[in-house]
């Protein structure tokens, strides 16, 4: 037992090395991280958190607490910085389309990026990157995500029409 532990851990050109029986658990989790977190995250911090806050207390508070306390849930992820814009972003994309599959796919693409660098090591790189490229790429991918989101509001429902001109 002991034995297949250590072959578990082993490390080979600093990559861990797993055993073939692990790859069905590396594989759930991970469509675990891209599928179902996001799904659950986005229908309990926008759609009820959100929700809940904006229609006691009006959009501005609503954005600001479900943001803060989407951040505060990745606290252990060293990521609260990127949880909080992201959150914010979401929210905000939330109140004016009500249409949560937006922020799922968001946060789905968002968690696929994160899962990709960690898987292929990239971490080090990126972080290396002079910070005047990392917010080249960033600004980059802001304006593709809104400009799919002006896409999708053609297709928009009629309530969520009626959000945006109140």
């Amino acid at each position: 037992m002991q034995e297949s532990a250590e072959q578990a851990i082993a490390a080979l050109d600093g990559r861990l090395v797993l055993p073939q029986e692990f790859l069905p658990w590396v594989v759930t989790s991970q469509l675990m991280l891209v599928i179902a977190i996001p799904i659950a995250e986005e229908l309990a911090f926008r759609r009820i958190i959100f929700v809940s806050i904006e229609g006691r207390f009006g959009p501005a508070v609503g954005i600001a607490i479900s943001s803060a306390l989407f951040a505060a849930a990745h606290a252990g992820t060293g990521r609260v910085a990127s949880a909080l814009i992201f959150g914010v972003a979401a929210a905000v994309v939330y109140r004016r389309t009500r249409n949560i599959w937006i922020c799922i796919a968001g946060h789905a693409s968002w968690n696929l990026i994160v899962m990709t660098a960690s898987v292929f090591d990239l971490g080090p790189r990126v972080a290396g990157t002079p910070y005047p490229i990392r917010l080249a790429v960033f600004a980059a991918v802001s304006l593709l995500a809104v400009a799919m989101i002006r896409s999708l509001e053609n297709g928009t429902t009629s309530r969520s029409k009626e959000v945006r001109t109140r």
